[in-house]
């Protein structure tokens, strides 16, 4: 019982984070990666490469309307004395906030701010993951290094019948996103077997013009006016005896994406804008793994607090004076707004995992969220505020499989709402949401 009490506690004083990719086996049990120990753990703890080296993997995602998100890696470990080296290429999930999603959401601009189209800034595309990581002494020890950028984009000069007669226009468009991260393993930490810890920082860099030769008019241009992200996480696991143990989960990330723009929207009137949404996610959670039949089942069980607070921002001035605004019946040339959305998310979940053969296993799994949000606009040019609350919930079933034969593994999440839609006839899509594919050598 006193173990089960520090575990407890520690998992309200550890900081860290539970973001990560989702695999088809953690989806399949509703279950969270930090919770199951999981492959996909090595995109927040590069470190743990070292548990999955030697190893390739392919992802592909939902069948359904011809969308296509594979993606695939290799970890390779033959080199001791360099370490385990590995690269992804094509990660879906690497991106964090497109700017166009960013400017989606932002109801203040998309209301009252749209003389600047910012929401025509692209998304970076993943090109590549790298991973290293070695022992040192009693420690682990790992790097990675991501990049993405939208390189089928960026620049082109074309005549355009945008206006008539048609002028020359000139449109600049890139997009590139840099992350680096670091994380470190410890055996024997305390009164935990294991300890995983990572920092993380994303750095991103956008720029999109369009400009036209004659007239001076529908001319703009946009930049990054900081777009970066921090992010601590941890991982920590106290064994009870070799079929039962405890996991304690814990962290914060911090995003601010940031655009500013100039728009020519005349000969005469330009205006200047910037929009900004500032991003703070905190994490907690504590979970069970119970191994029965001599480990050729699992029972795991678990609940995190999740708590998230956005924050929109979004300015204008009209350089060439109130024409524009008196049309909106502004009050003043500058104009500023500012949106805020708060959520606490209390996701419980239950899993079983159960190998029924030497090459089958079956997965099942549910999960219930607790939603409450709030939302709040402040006193601005254009209008009074509000602010409203509104409570949720969620309820969910999953399930899938694993097929193993000699060294190959495939794992499958199965969309169980489009079963049910299939079985009445409904729909005639695939209820296969996705697929990981694994060879080990």
């Amino acid at each position: 019982m006193k173990k089960i009490l520090l575990g407890v506690l520690s998992c309200f004083i550890a900081l860290g984070a539970g973001w990560a990719n989702a695999s088809s086996r953690s989806d399949a049990m509703s279950a969270d990666l930090n919770v199951v120990e999981d492959y996909d753990l090595i995109f927040m703890f590069p470190n743990k490469v070292l548990d999955y080296k030697n190893t390739v993997d392919f992802r592909m995602g939902s069948m359904n309307k011809g969308t296509s998100d594979d993606w695939a890696g290799i970890l390779d470990g033959k080199y001791e004395q360099i370490g385990v080296l590995g690269v992804y290429v094509n990660r879906a999930t690497m991106i964090t906030y497109p700017p166009s999603y960013v400017v989606s959401q932002n109801a203040v601009w998309k209301d009252n701010f749209s003389a600047i189209p910012f929401d025509k800034v692209s998304t970076p595309k993943p090109i590549f993951d790298l991973f290293w990581a070695k022992t040192l002494g009693d420690t682990d020890f790992g790097v990675q290094l991501s990049y993405a950028d939208n390189k089928d984009n960026e620049t082109g000069g074309y005549e355009t019948p945008r206006f008539t007669p048609a002028y020359t226009e000139e449109v600049t468009d890139y997009a590139r996103q840099y992350e680096f991260k670091v994380g470190v393993g410890m055996k024997g930490m305390g009164p935990f077997q294991e300890a995983n810890f990572a920092v993380a920082y994303k750095l991103g860099k956008i720029g999109y013009s369009d400009q036209v030769s004659d007239p001076i008019t529908g001319n703009y241009k946009i930049e990054d006016d900081g777009i970066h992200s921090f992010a601590l996480n941890a991982d920590l696991r106290h064994d009870m005896d070799e079929n039962n143990n405890i996991k304690l989960f814990a962290g914060v990330r911090l995003n601010q994406v940031g655009m500013k723009g100039v728009s020519q929207v005349s000969p005469t009137q330009v205006f200047s804008s910037t929009v900004k949404t500032k991003y703070t996610n905190f994490v907690v959670g504590l979970g069970c793994n119970h191994k029965v039949a001599e480990g050729k089942g699992l029972v795991s069980a678990g609940l995190k607090l999740d708590v998230k607070a956005i924050k929109y921002e979004a300015d204008v001035i009209d350089q060439n004076g109130e024409e524009y605004f008196a049309a909106q019946k502004a009050v003043t040339v500058d104009a500023l707004m500012e949106d805020k959305n708060n959520t606490l998310v209390l996701p419980v979940f239950m899993s079983v995992e159960a190998k029924v053969k030497n090459w089958l296993t079956l997965r099942a799994g549910s999960e219930y969220h607790l939603y409450s949000k709030t939302h709040e606009s402040g006193v601005y040019t254009f209008g009074p505020g509000d602010y409203y609350y509104t409570p949720e919930s969620r309820f969910v079933l999953t399930t899938g499989f694993g097929l193993t034969w000699k060294n190959w593994a495939l794992d499958g999440y199965l969309n169980t709402d489009m079963l049910e839609r299939l079985a009445a006839k409904h729909d005639d899509g695939s209820p296969l949401a996705s697929l990981d594919m694994r060879y080990k050598f």
